[in-house]
């Protein structure tokens, strides 16, 4: 055995036994979220359930496509009205994420260059959507399909727009 090997070896050891070694308590310390997900603590507190946390996830996910889709559509619109990209250009794009619908079409030759500006013009600035917007539309569903409570619902998105701020205030400006 070279003496790389036993190096190796023993410090893979000193590390395990160091591990074995930490305090519960400290342990403990190190697990603990110091920046909690507001919507992970109204489920803790059982405001929410886990499933309709996982439902409330899927309808704001649904409605952030849907507003994306939309957003998509009304941009590119006028490229089919014009005859520079066809229907089925346009729903291959909008069914698309990101910039893959343009991608595909241009690996297979479907797009011309030309028609791939034409796309990326249109779509520029304009793929932004108000996500605020799009959860309120979601907890409006929920609520309306008797998902969540008025007050479950009001919770999530104080919860939500906290996270926002939280996601703003981590931002470099």
């Amino acid at each position: 055995m070279s003496t790389r090997t036993i190096t190796v070896a023993g410090a893979a050891a000193l590390v395990a036994a160091t591990l074995l070694t930490v305090s519960p308590a400290a342990s403990a310390a190190a697990t603990t979220d110091t920046n909690p997900h507001p919507v992970a603590l109204l489920v803790r507190e059982g405001t929410i359930t886990p499933q309709e946390w996982r439902e409330t996830r899927r309808a704001i996910r649904q409605a952030t496509e849907d507003a994306r889709d939309s957003s998509r559509t009304t941009a590119l619109s006028p490229l089919v009205a014009a005859g520079t990209i066809s229907q089925a250009d346009l729903e291959t794009i909008v069914d698309a994420r990101g910039r893959v619908g343009i991608a595909r079409l241009a690996a297979r030759d479907d797009i011309t260059r030309s028609q791939a500006m034409a796309i990326r013009d249109a779509l520029r600035g304009r793929e932004r959507i108000d996500r605020p917007t799009a959860i309120d539309s979601a907890l409006a569903e929920l609520l309306s399909d008797g998902t969540l409570t008025r007050e479950q619902a009001d919770a999530v998105d104080v919860a939500l727009a906290a996270r926002r701020s939280q996601h703003a205030a981590t931002r470099p400006a």
